[in-house]
């Protein structure tokens, strides 16, 4: 299990797909040392006002991974 930042999803979140990559993340196998934020806010974009990573990964030992999800269905 992940240590999930925020600790709970905000009901706010719309996305079925984040939710279930949300779920996944804290309760996967082998990611106990890991630390996931969900929708990191990016204070200085290139391109828009605002930015915002869906997931932000820190996995010791493998680096840092930022994660957007899409889904179609």
């Amino acid at each position: 299990m992940a240590v999930m930042i925020p600790e709970y999803i905000s009901p706010d979140t719309k996305s079925a797909a984040e939710r279930k990559i949300y779920r996944w993340f804290k309760e996967a196998p082998g990611t106990e040392d890991w630390i996931v934020l969900h929708s990191l806010g990016i204070a200085k974009h290139e391109t828009v006002i605002e930015g915002e990573v869906d997931f932000l990964a820190l996995v010791p030992g493998r680096g840092i991974f930022a994660l957007e999800v899409k889904a179609f269905w």
